[in-house]
């Protein structure tokens, strides 16, 4: 099309011509200043298993369906103090905004942080790009399973408790120490930092004695079992 052509449609006529044949076909252009803008974004993967403390990061393919470069923003929304941060596919600069020409696509990486005691269960992480009037979202799902399993013990019954019980304890990661703490007041009048080998002094043997199997478990990489032994 000429550049200086009128902005509209225009009917153009293919002509196929033979020794005893001809045939039109009539076509419609419409000519405009500009396509609107349109962008999508899909995953890779759109949903990601691992334990609080494993990396979370998503390739995410940016298409720009519009007729001309776009500056696209990029955004996550995230469960609270979960972090978020986009970077080059194959780089670590982390990123705000990425320029795609028209029709073009770009891919980069979202990584999402947990807290490293985060509860096992399902998480959901929406990821948006804008740019002018347009937006996309796509979203995202994080499976937290447990920590390593540290200890397996099993207790007898006795006067309080009929039955036997078998007690697992996982890793759950390290607390921050500026983490807010809130108690269940009906239960816990108050809470403190101790070190592991200071637990007897406020724990009953049978606690305690957890405390330590799983202090060893997590040094060494390995499970304790504790069987039952008589008060």
């Amino acid at each position: 099309m000429p550049k200086d052509a009128p902005i509209g449609t225009q009917t153009l006529t293919v002509t196929a011509a033979g020794d005893s044949t001809k045939l039109d076909l009539p076509l419609s252009v419409t000519l405009a200043k500009d396509l609107p803008a349109k962008l999508t974004v899909s995953p890779q993967l759109p949903e990601l298993r691992g334990t609080s403390k494993s990396p979370f990061e998503y390739q995410l393919s940016i298409k720009n369906d519009s007729g001309k470069k776009l500056t696209v923003s990029l955004a996550a929304q995230a469960p609270p103090n979960f972090n978020t941060s986009f970077t080059e596919q194959y780089g670590s600069q982390e990123l705000n905004a990425v320029p795609i020409d028209a029709g073009q696509s770009k891919d980069v990486k979202l990584k999402v942080t947990p807290p490293n005691t985060t509860a096992a269960g399902q998480y959901k992480v929406t990821a948006r790009v804008n740019a002018e009037d347009t937006s996309a979202t796509t979203e995202l799902g994080l499976d937290i399973t447990p920590g390593r399993l540290l200890v397996v013990g099993w207790a007898g019954p006795d006067e309080v408790r009929p039955r036997p019980v078998v007690h697992f304890v996982f890793d759950g990661g390290v607390l921050a120490g500026d983490a807010p703490i809130q108690l269940q007041q009906d239960e816990l009048d108050d809470y403190r930092f101790v070190a592991p080998a200071d637990a007897p002094g406020y724990l009953p043997p049978i606690i305690s004695a957890r405390v330590a199997a799983a202090v060893r478990s997590r040094a060494t990489g390995t499970t304790a079992y504790l069987p039952w032994s008589d008060p």
